[in-house]
């Protein structure tokens, strides 16, 4: 499980200067508790590759943003959804 509130403030900082968007920014694309069967929005592609760089560096610090970009939707959503679910951590 990936905590987004574990994030240091280094990967913070790397989030942003790749998807030139504050980290709270996020925020946006997190469910509707009001609306729960409100369509999913769904984050900018930059957003998704940032965060499965993060996260998967956790377990391999030599994953590369490169190896992120090389990420289908399919591999990758279910990677940063649990992020986009719960944004706050």
């Amino acid at each position: 499980m990936f905590d987004p509130n574990s994030l240091t403030m280094g990967e913070v900082e790397q989030f942003e200067d790749y998807t030139g968007l504050p980290i709270d920014a996020l925020q946006e694309y997190a469910p509707d508790p009001d609306n729960p069967d409100a369509p999913a929005k769904v984050p900018p592609a930059k957003m998704l590759t940032a965060f499965a760089w993060l996260i998967q560096r956790r377990t391999d610090p030599a994953f590369t943003f490169e190896q992120a970009r090389g990420m289908t939707l399919a591999e990758l959503l279910p990677l940063v959804s649990e992020v986009m679910t719960n944004p706050e951590g």
